[in-house]
């Protein structure tokens, strides 16, 4: 519009012009949306899956460092070799 008005061109002199700019813009626009949304959910889903594997890690660290004897003990227990509990 403001190119029309820049040249002195009537408005009317090319009116599917404007509908044509529209619908450029608007399907730029929403593939760009759609391709952020796809690109987010794949950040989100890899970082899901990142945490998930840091506190497995976590888990079976602290399980081998601080608990043997604990976890012994449960094993010796439930095959009922001891009362030790």
């Amino acid at each position: 519009m403001f190119t029309r008005f820049a040249t002195m061109e009537p408005l009317s002199a090319r009116p599917f012009s404007y509908l044509k700019v529209g619908l450029f813009f608007g399907i730029t626009i929403s593939y760009y949306d759609w391709w952020r949304r796809c690109a987010l959910q794949e950040v989100l889903a890899a970082s899901e899956k990142t945490d998930y594997w840091v506190k497995l890690r976590a888990l079976n660290y602290n399980a081998r460092l601080g608990e043997e004897d604990e976890m012994g003990n449960l094993t010796d227990y439930l095959s009922g070799s001891t009362t030790r509990m």
